[in-house]
């Protein structure tokens, strides 16, 4: 198709009256922010409608049926200013109505191509161009207020929830599911548990209140309640059996995201942004991290969204958001894995963290949720490079996957095993033990000085490892590589002159921070190392 050169006036939101030819050169033309209303007359005719973009900016296109009877079937496409397609989409919207989004290159005239796929009558439609403002970031707090508040609210409804808190049950019916149902809905019950405190009872007695109830029948996937005021009296989860035999039954599986994400309905959570059903990344999400790594109740993968850095992985735990959000509705919990707890090889936390490390396939996303004792996470047989933070509310590249592990926040882990790949570990304020592995591995001191916060590196090697310094902690040093001036290596553990700041004392393997040398101020142990190390300054970078 070759289209003639496009009009430029009478860009105006407005309602056809003639009939739109199938031609360009017309004076029919819509405004980002107005709607056009027209008429589609026979089979297979097609209306052009011009709109004049900016270069930059974001537009979400739709084109939907209206009137009675509406278009049953739209379908929109996109042309540039010499006929060439751009853009085209055709049940991007709301059931068989159609919707993109388009970033415009260049400041021009463009031109909307208005479509049904099938029809055999005249159909009326309603087309539509507004512009998509660049999105905020929102903190995990703000995300969580989306699921407990935001997403009801913008539906005219309220937060909801089940009359019950920490050490509470909710009787659950799994006796309508296949048995891969029945496990992987058991699996998911048991994870929210482990944030919640809440028992749910999937064999109740006899004659016992039903408080959800899950299905089978229905298709795809859905939740919902039966709530009075702010208490939800039941729920009804139902994921399909074509839906498991789709994603998969396996505990690495959609089908297992599917369950955790239709739980949280039943819970009282609704959706990270204001959709359902359906949603595009750039257009529906109202927050600029709105992606699976904060929360299982978003639409958008990690690789949808375009703002973060992270893996495609399936989650099998509600993430960071989602414990904010769920403890809001359901209250704080107490002691939840309070002793001394193992993560990730060799798991002793219970539920899917002791799956985690033993499923094969692709990676997947998880959040520890730990409430007291002396905790560790192990990655001791991973071999690829890992980003280890164990700071709350931070996620880490762990096992071969990027961005795939969050620390909720309020929990601390004290200790640290990388893999023998080259990893780089970041301590939080606690007085943490930490063994990088094999590999040239980086440990990073990015937490304030003091209170007890003394990290071990019981593995540290000279040729391989470096240990870096961050600025804003480390004020008084320059940034780069630590200058030999301001490096001392002595039994003494204190500064020979005005210029040292960082001293290792060899006997003990302390490792301190002089903020003026010579001077008035008290050197601060931050690290412990091995002893006897023919450490240098060479080992140190500040940034």
């Amino acid at each position: 198709m070759s289209l003639s050169s496009p009009f430029e006036s009478n860009i105006v939101g407005t309602t056809e009256g003639a009939e739109v030819p199938v031609s360009p050169a017309i004076p029919y033309g819509i405004s980002p922010g107005l709607q056009f209303s027209g008429t589609l007359d026979r089979m297979g005719d097609a209306d052009f409608i011009g709109i004049r973009l900016v270069a930059g900016e974001t537009f979400s296109i739709g084109l939907a049926g209206s009137g009675v009877p509406p278009g049953p079937d739209t379908f929109v496409r996109l042309h540039g200013q010499q006929g060439g397609l751009l853009a085209s989409d055709d049940d991007g919207g709301r059931g068989l109505n159609s919707r993109h989004g388009f970033t415009a290159a260049i400041t021009a005239t463009f031109q909307i191509q208005a479509a049904s796929d099938r029809g055999d009558h005249a159909e009326r439609y309603s087309l539509s161009a507004f512009g998509v403002a660049e999105p905020t970031v929102f903190t995990k707090r703000q995300i969580a207020d989306q699921l407990v508040n935001g997403y009801w609210e913008a539906t005219g409804r309220s937060s909801r929830s089940f009359d019950v808190g920490q050490g509470d049950t909710l009787n659950v019916d799994l006796s309508d599911l296949t048995a891969a149902g029945q496990r992987l809905a058991s699996v998911a019950l048991q994870t929210w548990s482990a944030v919640t405190g809440i028992r749910f009872d999937t064999t109740p007695n006899a004659g016992a209140s039903i408080h959800i109830h899950f299905d089978d029948v229905g298709s795809g996937a859905h939740g919902g309640s039966t709530y009075s005021g702010s208490k939800i009296l039941s729920s009804e989860v139902n994921v399909s059996r074509a839906w498991l035999t789709d994603n998969g039954t396996g505990l690495n599986s959609y089908s297992l995201q599917t369950y955790i994400h239709e739980i949280g309905h039943a819970l009282g959570l609704g959706h990270a942004g204001n959709y359902n059903g359906d949603a595009q990344y750039g257009i529906d999400n109202h927050y600029a991290n709105d992606s699976w790594q904060a929360t299982v109740m978003s639409y958008f993968s990690q690789i949808e969204n375009t703002y973060i850095h992270a893996d495609y992985a399936h989650v099998v735990t509600p993430m960071i958001a989602d414990i904010l959000a769920i403890q809001t509705l359901y209250g704080p919990t107490r002691n939840i894995r309070g002793g001394d707890t193992v993560y990730g090889d060799n798991s002793n936390a219970g539920g899917m963290y002791s799956q985690i490390a033993g499923l094969p396939g692709e990676e997947v996303a998880w959040t520890i949720f730990d409430q007291g004792g002396h905790d560790v996470i192990d990655l001791r047989s991973a071999t690829e490079a890992q980003r280890i933070d164990l700071r709350p509310g931070t996620v880490s590249n762990v096992y071969g996957a990027v961005g795939n592990l969050s620390i909720a926040m309020g929990t601390t882990i004290e200790v640290a095993r990388g893999g023998s790949g080259n990893d780089r570990i970041i301590g939080n304020s606690a007085a943490n033990g930490i063994r990088g592995g094999a590999g040239a591995d980086v440990f990073v001191f990015t937490s304030a000085l003091g209170n007890g916060n003394v990290d071990r590196i019981v593995d540290f090697r000279v040729v391989d490892d470096t240990i870096r310094l961050e600025n804003h902690i480390f004020s008084g040093l320059s940034e780069g590589w630590l200058s030999s001036r301001a490096f001392a290596r002595n039994a003494t553990g204190r500064a020979a002159d005005s210029s040292d700041r960082i001293i290792y004392e060899t006997d003990t393997g302390n490792l301190l921070y002089d903020r003026d040398g010579l001077g008035g101020s008290a050197a601060v142990r931050f690290a412990v190392l091995p002893t006897g190390l023919n450490l240098t300054n060479a080992d140190f970078f500040v940034g």
